[in-house]
């Protein structure tokens, strides 16, 4: 009994103002609610992460992300927050306790939603070919440091208006100051935010072949200020985001097929037999080439120095090499049938007819 009574006078004692049982409640409760964090971080975390690496739901692994993302600190400082709870402490350690718990929560806050929205571009930038990811890194490096730059801003106004700061004055200042670096930089902020626009949009890909305006090349970088072409002659073209997305756009590997239009003009010697012929060899040579599709031909009109054909055929490939190498071909066989067949192609010429009067028959030269 005297033992037991002298137990229940040491608990009683009274410590500042509380007791040595309240403050051992405390410290159970800080140690105890830290060996549970420390449990889940250790096991349930770690089961989370190998279950998300098998799983075929993006949910699983973002929430297995937002779990590895919390710091062991912010564990001990909620720990910390609710074994306060049960002591009584003088207001100005109260005051900055709290202050320390919300800066812990905010500096916590921007880390999860970092490390969430990392993981996020990261599966958009893996999905399609080696080209597009390749193109995606660069504009996500951008969308992740405009991002960085927000929550920090609201972050750091979050934690100092809770410390007492008056922060309207500093939103008002930031705004000005924000207006002014947007006049500043708008042609740099307007390049980079039209390179999210060719990412999401993707009126081109890394390796197209593009006309912009009087420009032909092919696309081999999309970058957050440029986009660089390498042009048919060989040199590099350099050329702004937020002029492509303002310009009309040539896309030649969208092209599922090319279309060739072809025109041969015969001599007005030509008797109708031989222009006969000469459709039918025409349509004959083109429809020979497995690599093109033949659409039509005709005799078109009566030139000012010959006897027109047009025909029009398809190369089944958006290659430009596959296009050139199809007409050449063509216009081979063409040239071959034409002469041994005896028909002439036209080329321009004038006769000039000579005449006293009208009785006359003209002679020519």
């Amino acid at each position: 009994m005297e033992y037991r009574k002298s137990m229940e006078n040491i608990l009683q004692y009274v410590f500042g103002k509380n007791s040595i049982e309240d403050v051992g409640v405390a410290l159970g409760v800080l140690l105890g609610m830290w060996f549970g964090f420390y449990l889940f971080r250790r096991y349930i975390v770690r089961r989370l992460n190998k279950l998300a690496q098998n799983s075929q739901y993006q949910v699983v692994r973002f929430v297995t992300v937002g779990m590895r993302s919390i710091t062991a600190f912010f564990y001990f400082a909620i720990s910390l927050a609710v074994a306060a709870q049960f002591v009584v402490l003088s207001p100005s350690i109260t005051k900055a306790m709290r202050a320390i718990v919300m800066i812990v929560i905010v500096l916590q806050c921007i880390r999860s939603v970092q490390s969430l929205l990392a993981t996020f571009l990261d599966t958009l930038s893996k999905r399609g070919n080696a080209t597009n990811q390749q193109a995606a890194r660069g504009t996500f490096v951008g969308i992740q440091f405009i991002a960085r730059i927000a929550l920090w801003s609201i972050g750091l106004l979050l934690i100092l208006s809770n410390l007492g700061f008056n922060v309207s004055s500093l939103v008002t200042s930031l705004g000005i100051g924000g207006v002014a670096v947007a006049l500043a930089t708008q042609n740099i902020l307007g390049d980079i935010f039209s390179s999210f626009s060719i990412y999401f949009d993707r009126p081109f890909e890394l390796g197209d072949l593009i006309t912009v305006g009087s420009d032909t090349g092919t696309v081999k970088n999309i970058g957050l200020k440029t986009t660089r072409l390498q042009s048919l002659q060989g040199e590099e073209l350099v050329i702004s985001n937020r002029e492509l997305t303002s310009s009309r756009i040539q896309n030649f590997k969208k092209m599922e097929m090319r279309r060739v239009m072809l025109s041969i003009g015969l001599v007005y010697q030509t008797s109708l037999d031989g222009l006969k012929t000469a459709n039918s060899l025409i349509k004959d040579a083109i429809m020979s080439d497995k690599k093109v599709q033949f659409d039509r031909c005709h005799f078109k009109e009566f030139g000012a120095s010959s006897l027109n054909f047009e025909a029009i055929y398809f190369v089944l490939s958006n290659n430009y090499y596959d296009y050139m190498d199809c007409q050449q071909v063509i216009n081979f066989k063409i040239k071959e049938s034409f002469d041994k067949a005896g028909l002439n192609m036209a080329y321009p010429t004038q006769t000039i007819f000579f005449g006293n009067s009208p009785s006359e028959t003209p002679s020519s030269v």
